[in-house]
């Protein structure tokens, strides 16, 4: 099986949590608690800070609908994650993960049953 449960559909418990909590939570039951995978889909550029832009088309290759937490625009959502007004996030930010990216080793290899959503590869979300 692939590293996203991406055909269940996301349990309703976490619409139910607080921001940021609950999306947060969101993300990583789709990346099976894995934050270094989480960062990989999310932080598309890999620079290590997640925009506003990358943190949308991320819950987007996700499947997490962020209107469930009753926000009208995605600016709501990301600046619940963003206390510094920054624009940017960073891995305590998003997953209150202090891990290295760098420390977790190369993703896992790609799985050829898994395709991609939206035209997007998921080279990194395969299982090893």
């Amino acid at each position: 099986p692939g590293m996203l449960r991406l055909l269940e559909i996301v349990p309703t418990s976490f619409f139910k949590m607080p921001l940021p909590d609950g999306l947060r939570q969101a993300v990583l039951w789709r990346t099976f608690g894995r934050p270094d995978v989480a960062w990989s889909v999310i932080d598309t550029n890999g620079s290590g800070a997640v925009s506003m832009v990358e943190l949308e088309d991320g819950l987007r290759v996700l499947r997490i609908p962020w209107m469930q937490w009753g926000a009208m625009h995605f600016r709501e959502i990301f600046s619940t994650f963003d206390p510094n007004r920054d624009g940017l996030l960073d891995t305590v930010e998003l997953l209150q993960w202090q891990g290295d990216i760098r420390e977790q080793g190369p993703p896992p290899e790609p799985d050829p049953e898994v395709g991609g959503c939206f035209g997007r590869p998921l080279t990194s979300l395969a299982a090893p």
